[in-house]
């Protein structure tokens, strides 16, 4: 009897078209919803005070959403694809924070950002997978 690693290690078969489509879902979301926000915020009496807790929800549903077409699109390892969809996510919005707003990109920040995309992401490949049987 001895500790098996084996299952903690990211699997090597991940659906690499899935994590694209779930990838391109969640940054097409991600504009709309910041559309849809910038009209809300234009005519309502929202406040922009609100708007760091409105960016983690755009976050958060962008990647839950294109993980949970991730996850359906693959039929297995909704935690793994789900990731991947956050993390590349994530990775996309941090290189496009330092190309045109470097000024104020924080590393902190986007740390936090990274996380939520990555549980947003987590939470719908699992559900996506479940979706898909």
């Amino acid at each position: 009897m001895g500790w098996q690693t084996n299952n903690a290690a990211p699997p090597s078969n991940l659906n690499i078209g899935a994590l694209w489509r779930g990838l391109l879902v969640a940054l097409g979301l991600t504009v709309v919803l910041i559309l849809v926000l910038a009209m809300v915020l234009q005519y309502t009496s929202f406040k922009e005070s609100s708007l760091p807790g409105a960016g983690v929800l755009v976050v958060v549903l962008s990647n839950l959403v294109g993980g949970f077409f991730a996850g359906q699109k693959a039929g297995s390892r909704g935690l793994w694809h789900g990731l991947g969809v956050g993390l590349a996510f994530a990775l996309t919005a941090i290189l496009v924070t330092l190309g045109f707003f470097a000024d104020s990109f924080t590393w902190g920040g986007s740390f936090v950002k990274s996380l939520w995309s990555a549980g947003g992401g987590i939470l719908g490949g699992i559900l996506g997978v479940g979706f898909s049987r």
